[in-house]
């Protein structure tokens, strides 16, 4: 394969982002997908409940899920977390 050939050949991230990029822009044009975005968001919804472990030798008892909250903007998905039993929160890098 000669080098013009293959500058102008696309590769696989190049691929993936382009594909990305064209079904999202394709996607949040369209009405309706915002409109079922908010009825499952304000669809109710059965939690289990939570199990909880002792960290340690701390004898804290935190919950078996935690959450992961660096890049977390929204107040409400931590809200929503606390409400169903996550205790513990990482907010390290």
């Amino acid at each position: 394969m000669n080098k013009d050939k293959k500058s102008q050949e696309m590769n696989r991230r190049e691929f993936m982002t382009l594909s990305l990029l064209g079904t999202s822009a394709t996607l949040l044009s369209s009405s309706s997908l915002a409109d079922a975005i908010q009825q499952y968001a304000a669809a109710h919804r059965d939690f289990p409940e939570p199990v909880f472990r002792v960290l340690g030798r701390t004898g804290m008892k935190i919950s078996v899920v935690s959450f992961g909250a660096m890049l977390t903007p929204e107040p409400e998905v931590l809200k929503i977390a606390f409400d169903h039993g996550v205790n513990y929160v990482d907010t390290a890098r």
